[in-house]
């Protein structure tokens, strides 16, 4: 069986460009200009026209190192932003826990309170004053009375007189 040299395809791998062998003719695809086209027409377009354009699409080192800087801070900043909202949240529950233990100690203060003023017995204390002291009750003259002007103290302005 005998071969032709015109009938036999051989495609073969070079370095960087790809060769179809037809017989005697050598097509060479990798130097074949890209197809443009603009409402669905096709347009011829220079390969300088073509090499702007894929210049203009490729993006460089220094965009590429300056895109990751970007996306590392704002990760970090995100990062920051969840904890300190976490620390805030913690904070506010630390204040709504110590609030209810604030509550809860008043009400046993003021139980304590109540229970003390029930225990104090005011005739008990006149009786022991009096008669285990010997101390005795005060006279109508040396009891002063005083108009309470505001809530928490009095200010005095004369000697208070003794007898």
């Amino acid at each position: 069986m005998e071969r032709n040299s015109r009938t036999r395809n051989v495609r073969r791998n070079t370095t960087k460009r790809e060769q179809y062998i037809t017989g005697n003719l050598a097509y060479d695809y990798s130097v074949r200009e890209p197809r443009t086209y603009v409402d669905n027409e096709r347009v011829k377009t220079s390969s300088h026209v073509y090499k702007n354009r894929e210049k203009a699409v490729s993006m460089s080192m220094a965009y590429v190192v300056l895109m990751a800087v970007c996306c590392i801070a704002m990760a970090a900043t995100c990062a920051y932003y969840i904890s300190y909202r976490n620390k805030v949240s913690s904070q506010k529950e630390l204040i709504a826990n110590t609030e209810m233990e604030i509550e809860k100690l008043r009400s046993q203060n003021d139980a304590v309170e109540y229970a003390i003023n029930g225990a104090v017995d005011s005739e008990e204390i006149a009786r022991v004053a009096t008669e285990e002291l010997g101390m005795q009750k005060a006279k109508i003259g040396q009891v002063v009375v005083y108009d309470q002007t505001e809530s928490e103290y009095m200010k005095q302005y004369n000697d208070v007189p003794s007898k």
